[in-house]
């Protein structure tokens, strides 16, 4: 990221995700999305697209359990923690709440490791070099989003989409599973 940054190369919107993803999402309606939030909040770096599983915690692959925290009224990620096998209590903090009228705690989605980001995402990887990676990226923009003035969004996928990451062989039957139920989006 820090290279195309150095290059220049990213004008306009575009979508990060890794290599080894399967999905079968439309992108201009999420696309649309986007730029429609940048038009309300100037700092609108990402929207986090997300898939709900209405399944209990610890019933899909551990390292894809996310806990996310939004404002009701606008969309906005407040809260996001990825969950450890370890993982015995979640500390929330208290601003979430305070200035926020509405906040939404949800845990049945599973994270797409697909989002749309602005232009100004390649500048932020290279302003701070402790972002490695888009965990380290989201974690920076809730912790310091009155310094980096940079807000995160959510999408939720409809019931007909799905993405995911084929990142463990858990995973890779996971979705082998997903795929004959979901229909095929032909174009």
């Amino acid at each position: 990221m820090r290279d195309l940054d150095g290059k220049g190369v990213i004008r306009s919107d575009f979508v990060l995700l890794h290599g080894d993803t399967v999905a079968n999402l439309q992108l201009l309606p999420i696309l649309d999305y986007h730029r429609k939030l940048q038009k309300q909040d100037k700092g609108a770096a990402m929207t986090l697209l997300y898939k709900e599983t209405g399944l209990r915690p610890k019933s899909h692959a551990p390292e894809e359990e996310t806990v996310l925290g939004t404002s009701t009224a606008t969309g906005r990620v407040l809260f996001h923690q990825k969950l450890a096998h370890t993982t015995k209590k979640i500390n929330f903090p208290l601003e979430m709440f305070l200035d926020e009228p509405e906040v939404q705690l949800m845990y049945s989605l599973q994270d797409t490791n697909i989002c749309i980001c602005s232009p100004a995402v390649p500048p932020l990887f290279s302003d701070n070099f402790d972002f490695q990676t888009r965990d380290d990226l989201i974690r920076g923009l809730l912790v310091d989003d009155e310094i980096l003035t940079s807000t995160i969004y959510w999408y939720k996928l409809k019931s007909s989409e799905y993405a995911a990451r084929v990142s463990n062989w858990p995973m890779y039957q996971a979705i082998r599973q997903v795929l004959h139920t979901y229909p095929r989006t032909r174009y």
